[in-house]
């Protein structure tokens, strides 16, 4: 998702799950969170926001849910389209 009023400082803040548990983690580089036991990196690319699901602690269920969340934000702050688009395998979510 392209955001032309939404920065990567803003990340903290939007970048979140609404109904989960999560800790942000140590973010020298690109902004991470950990809900559970996954690691979880937001990455701010030319085409929008990589989300990348490190290991096999969450079910395919559970990560689709909280990426619904997370592009709900910039919905909500922004009134932006967001598209969300899965990536083979149900590890990277796009949007």
């Amino acid at each position: 998702m392209f955001f032309e009023d939404i920065s990567f400082s803003d990340f903290p803040r939007l970048m979140r799950p609404n109904s989960f548990l999560f800790e942000v983690l140590d973010n020298s580089g690109d902004y991470r969170i950990k809900v559970q036991e996954c690691e979880i990196t937001f990455s701010d690319e030319m085409v929008g926001v990589q989300i990348n699901f490190e290991g096999d602690y969450l079910t395919l269920e559970t990560m689709r849910k909280i990426v619904a969340e997370i592009a709900d934000n910039p919905r909500v702050e922004s009134a932006q389209q967001v598209e969300v688009i899965e990536i083979e395998g149900g590890h990277i979510l796009s949007f």
